[in-house]
């Protein structure tokens, strides 16, 4: 929590150097503590993971704060300014908006639970583990390029002075987004085998028939995520809110009408691309009725440019395994 807190002062400081710091040091520290506490487990030690979060944590939680009392005189005169401490408008905001994204999560997580409980009674542990194998690779590359955009675009889209402003902003990241997305998941194509193999074990192989879709996936996920920060910019929670909820709804219906004509798991795959393909239809829409967004030539091309390179990747390694 002291993270997060400190970690949303630098962005509003736009300490956004220090920012990327705290994140690489937070990732060392639990890099550095890894193989210390795996051997501290296999000799016994019941506790060693717990002794893993604790180091990493506390090795975090101090160099926000030593980066935050940089700005201390700063802080200092927010905390003596003239705003009250307590606004029943402010704290209604931030209800919604915390509100949405927890029932969002929630809904996210049970439906993947559902999902991953009807792969485990019909195929099992074994496989149930393949597909939380491609699911894991699939949602770690796609949250190393989100992340790496959302302490910049969030804060930019709510200090736009006009739709012109919006809307660059818009186009910009989605053009960047949509060309990285295309190459980190072409390269996850080609090399699906190897990186299950080294990210787990040659146990895990067969989940490449389950990444093949979600890796698809992955490039609309980059794509409705662009377009979902908007609608939190305008603060829209209930067409925010009101999105997730389909798409999660579409995700776990689908799954649940191909599994009878493949398998569980297969179809949980398939219906994780119509998932975000309802998603980003529903943010697409949303943006061009109610915000008149009109995205730049340039970041039209570089999706189109983008989604033909997954294509083409995912049509090489189609047959992998």
């Amino acid at each position: 929590s002291v993270v997060v807190f400190a970690s949303a002062l630098l962005n509003v400081l736009g300490a956004l150097g220090r920012l990327a710091v705290l994140s690489v040091i937070g990732s060392a520290a639990m890099m550095l503590g890894a193989w210390p506490a795996a051997r501290a487990f296999v000799e016994g030690g019941g506790n060693a993971l717990a002794g893993l979060l604790i180091f990493s944590s506390a090795v975090s939680c101090a160099v926000a704060l030593g980066a935050v009392l940089r700005f201390r005189d700063q802080l200092a005169g927010w905390l003596r300014g003239s705003g009250r401490w307590w606004d029943l408008g402010a704290a209604r905001s931030f209800g919604a908006m915390s509100g949405a994204m927890l029932v969002s999560g929630l809904a996210a997580s049970g439906t993947l639970l559902a999902v991953r409980g009807h792969i485990k009674a019909i195929q099992g542990l074994e496989v149930t583990g393949e597909f939380d194998a491609a699911w894991g690779l699939s949602m770690n590359q796609v949250t190393l390029v989100l992340s790496s955009l959302q302490t910049y675009y969030l804060p930019e889209l709510a200090r736009a002075r006009n739709p012109a402003q919006r809307d660059a902003h818009i186009s910009s990241v989605l053009a960047v987004a949509a060309l990285t997305a295309a190459v980190a998941i072409a390269a996850i194509a080609l090399l699906k085998p190897w990186l299950l193999t080294v990210f787990y074990s040659a146990a895990f192989r067969p989940a490449v028939a389950y990444l093949r879709w979600t890796l698809l996936g992955d490039y609309l996920k980059v794509t409705s995520w662009i377009l979902s920060i908007p609608i939190l910019a305008a603060g829209d929670m209930k067409m925010f809110l009101a999105a997730d909820l389909a798409a999660y709804g579409v995700f776990l219906a689908v799954a649940s009408a191909l599994a009878p004509l493949v398998t569980a798991a297969t179809g949980a795959a398939m219906a994780f691309v119509a998932m975000y393909a309802a998603h980003l239809l529903l943010c697409a829409v949303y943006l061009g009725r109610k915000l008149r967004f009109v995205p730049a030539r340039s970041a039209v091309a570089a999706w189109v440019a983008g989604l033909g390179v997954v294509t083409v990747a995912s049509a090489l390694t189609w047959g992998q395994t």
